[in-house]
């Protein structure tokens, strides 16, 4: 895809979860949208730029198949973690930009990756990443020093789960990103349930996975009215295949990721036709919900954290599409990625 700059755009454009005909503009301090009586279909289809809510493009280097189940491939002391050790800062940058790469061709710039290794994770994937990439970047430390020196060069925080470190540090985490404005996210009840009462009560920007939590978790998910990310290639690569409804049907607004780069390609829009045709076979989730997970609810609950991203849209020229041919076809179609800029800028 090309990114290119413009003062305006018009057609067929998806806003605050619906489509209008209308342009795109910007008013000096943001982008607004004028919606228009006139018909634009034939001008194209515009939606705000896909968010892949979840990655781990730190393992884009591992070419060895990842065997065994999820504990033992990415937890404490597993697969992941041995084969990091044991590569050079080079071969991992590398990879990432490689990542990175494809994605500005094939998928979306804006993704939101979960950091290890502190300080130094962070400066690895900053240092990697191309123009017109805009990754948002979650790190985390083992020490309370290390947390707090993550923070400082990051977009926030992301823990690994409950379960996988203590619990005093996860609490100390979550205090710290509330404190300085950043955001705070944390795995949970991905290979089985874990402690949702805890994970809950320290009202996370968005939790990742949830897919092993109970009702009575989502239940209360849905009250906090916090946003759950899925994975829905990366759980099926691990043997599991939840019913995503579930979360619809407690009016959890959730949002779509693609996980580790090891197991599944960083492409979001494979990750929607995946959830689309898998969910087929337990209860059909629609394809305008699908939309959402991935052009409205990121946008929606972290657009304070994706500034730097609000005036990119993602244009389907000359083609009024429908939501299903945004769900299953979108890898196919001619596409561009615009920023609205203010005229002055343009000069």
């Amino acid at each position: 895809m090309t990114l290119k700059e413009m003062y305006s755009l018009k057609g067929r454009v998806y806003w605050d979860g619906d489509f209008l005909d209308g342009t795109l503009l910007s008013d000096g301090k943001g982008v607004v949208f004028e919606e228009s009586s006139k018909t634009y279909t034939t001008e194209g289809t515009i939606l705000p730029v896909p968010v892949n809510s979840h990655t781990h493009i730190g393992d884009s280097f591992i070419n060895s198949e990842p065997t065994g189940d999820l504990p033992s491939i990415v937890g404490p002391g597993g697969f992941k973690e041995r084969e990091l050790a044991n590569v050079s800062d080079k071969i991992v940058m590398n990879g990432m930009r490689h990542t990175m790469e494809y994605m500005i061709k094939n998928s979306s710039p804006v993704f939101i990756d979960f950091r290890e290794s502190g300080v130094k994770g962070v400066e690895l994937i900053k240092k990697s990443t191309p123009a017109s990439v805009f990754p948002v970047i979650l790190s985390r430390g083992n020490t309370r020093a290390e947390t707090e020196s993550a923070i400082e060069v990051s977009d926030g925080l992301g823990i690994s789960a409950e379960r996988d470190a203590d619990h005093s540090l996860i609490s100390f985490s979550s205090r710290l990103a509330k404190e300085r404005g950043r955001i705070f996210s944390i795995h949970a009840s991905e290979w089985v349930r874990e402690d949702m009462d805890y994970v809950i009560s320290l009202n996370p920007d968005f939790i990742v996975h949830c897919i092993e939590a109970d009702s009575n978790d989502l239940d209360r998910i849905s009250r906090m009215k916090i946003p759950v990310a899925v994975t829905p290639r990366s759980n099926y690569f691990y043997g599991k295949k939840p019913d995503y409804s579930n979360f619809l049907d407690h009016e959890i607004d959730m949002m779509l990721g693609t996980d580790n780069v090891m197991v599944s390609t960083p492409d979001i829009y494979a990750e929607m036709d995946f959830m689309y045709k898998v969910q087929k076979t337990y209860h059909r989730i629609s394809p305008g919900q699908i939309v959402k997970m991935v052009f409205l609810n990121p946008h929606r609950h972290l657009k304070k954290f994706l500034v730097n991203t609000n005036s990119l849209f993602l244009h389907f020229p000359e083609k009024a599409l429908s939501y299903y041919e945004i769900v299953t076809k979108a890898s196919l179609l001619d596409k561009e990625i615009v920023k609205i800029c203010g005229a002055e800028k343009l000069q």
